[in-house]
């Protein structure tokens, strides 16, 4: 199995969830990284801020999920489908259907 440091020699893009100053030090070709993650603060170490290597980040990729999901959640608390769900299996009068 080869090290990673011996797999990304010939890189020109990362993605990934990190990149450690070895592996960048490691990657002379590299021209891109892509963070899967909204945070890049752990890759502002010197080497890649005094580099021409693009850096971009994950941010707001799942906002309308996330707030789909939300609003889904205040209109199901809102309209009681959670009692509305619990009345279904146990029933209104507490005795199991």
């Amino acid at each position: 199995m080869r090290s990673p440091r011996r797999l990304v020699v010939d890189a020109e893009v990362y993605f990934g969830h990190g990149l450690s100053a070895t592996l960048f030090a490691a990657a002379p070709r590299l021209r891109w990284v892509q963070s899967a993650a909204a945070g890049v603060a752990s890759l502002l170490f010197p080497a890649m801020r005094a580099s021409d290597v693009k850096l971009t980040n994950s941010a707001g990729v799942m906002a309308d999920t996330i707030a789909e999901h939300l609003l889904v959640g205040v209109i199901y608390l809102l309209r009681s489908f959670d009692i509305a769900g619990f009345d279904r299996v146990i029933g209104p009068d507490g005795l199991e259907r």
